[in-house]
């Protein structure tokens, strides 16, 4: 007697990536290339990713946390750091990544959090809008 197995479909794996978005200047360039593989590590099992983007016109590197889809759009949900483009040291890369991540995290539960909260406020002008509209068109004046 041959057992099949039955695959999960509750365990996913996810795959967060660094991405870079548009050109980077050279001293960027240098200090992300150093710290590649430690960003790599650190989202490769994240449900989001990491965009690096250089703002030229005030010479900083923003990171950017949040999902592909949502990246371009400007009211989701986004984790932000930034950082002066002159740096040197990679570990700032991964500090700023890190408190980029925090902030998107943060701010994903908040949103969770509020939405119970919605939902009653939603219910209860609902159901007194309901009540009123009853009453006018029940009323035998």
């Amino acid at each position: 007697m041959q057992i099949q197995q039955i695959s999960n479909l509750n365990n996913q794996t996810y795959q967060g990536r660094v991405a870079i978005v548009g050109d980077l200047s050279a001293q960027p360039t240098k200090l992300v290339r150093e710290a590649a593989e430690s960003l790599k590590n650190r989202f490769k099992n994240s449900d989001y990713d990491l965009f690096i983007k250089q703002d030229y016109n005030k010479n900083r590197l923003n990171l950017i946390v949040t999902r592909e889809k949502d990246f371009e759009k400007p009211n989701k949900i986004k984790g932000k750091a930034t950082i002066s483009t002159l740096e040197t040291n990679p570990d700032i890369l991964d500090t700023a990544s890190d408190y980029a991540r925090v902030n998107y995290e943060n701010q994903v539960e908040a949103k969770k959090i509020i939405k119970p909260e919605f939902k009653e406020k939603c219910n209860e002008f609902f159901k007194k809008l309901g009540n009123k509209l009853f009453e006018i068109i029940t009323d035998e004046d």
